[in-house]
């Protein structure tokens, strides 16, 4: 009885580190498109001749980071909802 309760307490782990790495990659992607973006939008505001760290810049930014973040978790959500079929060992021997 004890193995089946240990058995289950490893899988649902497994589950939720394989959501979380889901998560931070979706994250990490995800700043760094949004730190492209930035980029080019500061660049784009210098070649206008306006204040690039103007408060519009900041709200741009701002709001980058919070889709990133929002991202992030509903890939988590996801991922943790609905896992990947993977075959068990005993699968594979058949």
């Amino acid at each position: 009885m004890a193995t089946g309760a240990h058995e289950a307490s490893t899988a649902s782990q497994w589950k939720f580190l394989d959501a979380l790495d889901r998560a931070w990659r979706t994250f990490y992607t995800l700043v760094g498109v949004d730190l492209l973006l930035a980029l080019g939008n500061g660049l784009t505001s210098a070649l206008n001749e306006r204040d690039v760290f103007s408060g519009d810049f900041w709200q741009f930014v701002l709001l980058l980071i919070v889709k990133s973040v929002l991202a992030a978790i509903a890939s988590f959500l996801l991922r943790y909802a609905k896992q990947p079929k993977v075959a068990t060992v005993a699968e594979l021997k058949n």
